[in-house]
């Protein structure tokens, strides 16, 4: 696990995200970014789950992280430094997507590696609770 940041995409397995997305992206010849399609290949890759009750995963936290960091750059219209996602050029974001992110990141605790491992817990955890009022007030737009 390497990481030189808070954010999700500040580490090696959220740079795989972006890898993975950029991979099916170029196969599919997608330009839109549709979070309800790449949450489902996420899963599909194993990056994610659907199953809310799953036991904690060090790799769905943070692939859940890093896709809600992904669309809300996408949202706000920031660029891609992700060579792999420069293709996509506009979005399609549905409410039940986002509802998944907020509910799936709120369900982040003590208890998982994402915010045990972290050296400063508090930080982590404020991170992660800016990260779900960003995508409540995205929700709210949809």
């Amino acid at each position: 696990m390497g990481a030189w940041g808070i954010k999700a995409l500040e580490s090696d397995e959220g740079l795989d995200v972006v890898s993975a997305i950029g991979q099916y992206i170029e196969e599919e010849n997608i330009s839109v970014f549709n979070l309800q399609q790449i949450t489902q290949q996420l899963v599909e890759l194993g990056f994610m789950t659907e199953n809310l009750n799953e036991e904690e995963e060090f790799l769905y936290d943070n692939s859940t992280i890093a896709l809600a960091e992904l669309t809300l750059q996408m949202v706000k219209k920031e660029p891609f430094i992700y060579e792999e996602l420069k293709k996509l050029k506009s979005y399609n974001i549905q409410k039940e997507a986002i509802q998944f992110l907020i509910t799936f990141i709120q369900k982040i605790d003590d208890t998982h590696e994402l915010v045990a491992l972290y050296f400063n817990q508090e930080t982590i955890k404020n991170y992660l609770k800016e990260l779900v009022a960003e995508l409540i007030e995205l929700e709210k737009n949809c």
